[in-house]
C-alpha cells in the first residue's frame, strides 16, 4: 500500500468505528495486483516483510485516538440529555439556531445547480453533528496530535463553559446516492439498508444526494469534532449540571456544516488536506508581527488615557492582557513587553525611516522578518 492513500469507503454505508484505526484503501492506479514470487530467503522477501510491517503500523497509528473517540461517543450516547440526539432535526432560527436548517430540497438545489461548473457550489446550513461519521478520516496513516486537540478544549471548548455555536465549519463530502449511481464495490449496502444500520434517513425517492445520518464523511479537519465530544464526555464524567448539557446539545443541533459535491476515494482525500491548508493559511495571516503587538499595546494605552481623562503608566497598561484568551503560539503579554513596547514606540517607530524599513520587511518577508519575533514576555 502506497502511504498516504485515502481509504475507500462503501458509498452511504457507515463504518463500524474503523474498529480503532484500521480502513481499507484505494488502489493506486498503475500499482500491479499480483506480487511476484520471490525465492525463499531472498532479500526481496525480506524488503517485502519490513514494507507490509510499515504498512500494517501506519493504518493502526490512530489506533487510540479512535478508540478514545468511541468511548466519548458511548458515555455520551447514553446519557438522558443526548439519548438518540442523531434522530433530532437541527434548530432553525426558531427555535434557537444560528442560521437556517438543513433543507434536502435545497441543499440538492445548490449542489445539482453547480454539478457541470468548474467551480462546484456548497450548501451552508446549520445541522446536527452527529449526522457525521466520527471515526472515517481522510487520511488514517497521518498520526493525530492529541496535544492539538486538547489545545482546543483548552480555548474555545471548554467542557463546562460551552460555546453558544460551535466555532467551526464541518465540510462534509457528498456524491449522487448510491441508488442513483450504483456503487463498484459489490459488497456495499444498498441506500435503505445503510440509512437503517446509521439510525435512518429523511430522504425523499428523488433526491440525488442520500443524506445518512451518522455516516457522512468529514473533509474538514477531525481536531475540532474530537474536541468536542472529549469536552462533552468530560463535562458528563465531571458531574456538570444540566444547564451544561443542555447548552452542549444546543450547540450539537445548531452545528455549522458546509456540504459539497466531492467524489469518494482520492479526491476526498485532497479535498481534506487543501482544507487544512485553508485553515492554517487563516491562522498565518491573523498572527501579529511583534510590531503590530507593539501598536496594539500603546494604541490600547491611548484609547484608555482619553477615556478614563488621565495618564496611564506599563503597569497600568499592563493589565489590558488580563482580559485576552491567548492561542498556544502567541502566549501571554508580559508586564515587561508592555514597558517595552511604550519605550520602542517612542524611540524607534516614532522614527519615520526606521518604521518604513520595519513595515517593508513585515510585507515582503512576513514570517521570516528578522526583526518579528513570537516572544511577548
Amino acid at each position: 500500500m502506497v502511504k498516504g492513500t485515502p481509504q475507500k469507503v462503501a458509498k452511504g454505508t457507515p463504518q463500524k468505528g474503523l474498529k480503532r484505526g484500521a480502513s481499507s484503501d484505494t488502489k493506486v492506479k498503475g500499482t500491479p495486483q499480483k506480487v511476484q514470487k520471490v525465492a525463499k530467503g531472498s532479500p526481496q522477501t525480506a524488503a517485502s516483510a519490513v514494507t507490509t510491517a510499515a504498512s500494517a503500523a501506519d493504518e493502526s497509528v490512530n489506533m487510540e485516538m479512535i478508540k478514545k473517540v468511541e468511548e466519548a461517543l458511548d458515555v455520551i450516547n447514553n446519557h438522558k440529555v443526548f439519548k438518540n440526539i442523531m434522530q433530532e432535526k437541527p434548530l432553525d432560527i426558531s427555535t434557537g439556531g444560528a442560521q437556517a436548517s438543513f433543507n434536502h430540497k435545497s441543499l440538492s438545489t445548490v449542489l445539482q445547480g453547480n454539478a457541470n461548473q468548474k467551480r462546484p457550489g456548497h450548501y451552508i446550513c446549520g445541522g446536527n453533528f452527529w449526522w457525521q461519521n466520527f471515526t472515517w478520516l481522510a487520511n488514517n496513516r497521518t498520526p493525530i496530535n492529541p496535544g492539538m486537540v486538547e489545545e482546543l478544549q483548552r480555548f474555545s471548548l471548554k467542557p463546562l463553559d460551552p460555546p453558544r455555536n460551535l466555532p467551526f465549519k464541518t465540510v462534509i463530502g457528498l456524491e449522487v446516492s448510491a441508488d442513483k449511481k450504483k456503487a463498484k464495490d459489490p459488497s456495499a449496502k444498498e441506500p435503505a439498508e445503510a440509512a437503517s444500520a446509521a439510525g435512518g434517513n429523511d430522504n425523499e425517492p428523488d433526491e440525488p444526494f442520500l443524506i445518512v445520518k451518522g455516516a457522512l464523511q468529514r473533509l474538514s479537519p477531525p481536531e475540532p469534532a474530537f474536541a468536542v465530544l472529549f469536552s462533552i464526555r468530560s463535562a458528563i464524567k465531571q458531574g456538570a449540571p444540566e444547564s451544561v448539557l443542555m447548552a452542549w446539545r444546543h450547540a450539537i443541533l445548531s452545528a455549522p456544516f458546509q456540504f459539497e459535491v466531492c467524489p469518494s476515494g482520492e479526491d476526498r482525500y485532497w479535498r481534506a488536506q487543501n482544507l487544512r491548508q485553508e485553515a492554517i493559511e487563516m491562522g498565518d495571516i491573523a498572527q501579529l508581527s511583534t510590531r503590530q503587538w507593539v501598536y496594539d499595546v500603546v494604541g490600547y494605552k491611548a484609547f484608555k488615557q482619553k477615556e478614563l481623562g488621565q495618564t496611564l503608566y506599563a503597569k497600568d497598561v499592563a493589565a489590558y492582557s488580563a482580559k485576552m484568551s491567548y492561542a498556544k503560539s502567541t502566549g501571554p503579554i508580559s508586564n515587561s513587553f508592555v514597558d517595552s513596547a511604550l519605550t520602542v514606540h517612542n524611540r524607534v517607530l516614532g522614527v519615520a525611516i526606521a518604521n518604513r524599513w520595519l513595515e517593508w520587511c513585515e510585507e515582503h518577508l512576513m514570517s521570516k522578518n528578522p526583526w518579528s519575533s513570537p516572544c511577548r514576555r
